[in-house]
């Protein structure tokens, strides 16, 4: 068996952190990128970069930050809203099936009234006969 130590342990954390700093580099400046050509309509490599005043640059990993949280929370949103959209559904579907049933009942009855209505009718002349 091989146990880490904590020595071990910290310095895994450390390429681990310094891993993700990097990455964060990274999607930031393929975000960047990806921005430029959007508001420009031309590759960074044109010399397009979108800058901001120094004091108001993130912080290393703001930006990343801000965009996955924002990106997280709408991933979130709309599941939510597909989920109540697929509940939807299925409210709509036991309805639909609900209303058919209805009509079938409906019809069924139609066609009762309309096969007993001459008997109602011959029955009421008979009462008025009577005096009824």
């Amino acid at each position: 068996k091989s146990e880490i130590t904590d020595s071990q342990n910290r310095k895994i954390s450390k390429k681990r952190h310094a891993a993700n700093v990097q990455l964060q580099i990274t999607k930031e400046d393929e975000f960047l990128k990806r921005r430029a050509y959007e508001i420009n309509g031309r590759h960074l490599s044109e010399g397009n970069m979108i800058s901001r005043p120094a004091e108001a640059r993130p912080t290393d990993g703001e930006h990343e930050q801000k965009f996955y949280r924002f990106k997280s929370a709408t991933d979130f949103h709309l599941n939510s809203i597909g989920n109540a959209l697929q509940d939807l559904k299925v409210v709509a579907l036991t309805m639909g099936n609900e209303l058919q049933e209805q009509n079938d009942r409906l019809v069924n009855l139609t066609e009762d009234f309309e096969t007993v209505q001459p008997r109602i009718r011959t029955l009421g002349a008979q009462c008025k006969a009577v005096g009824l």
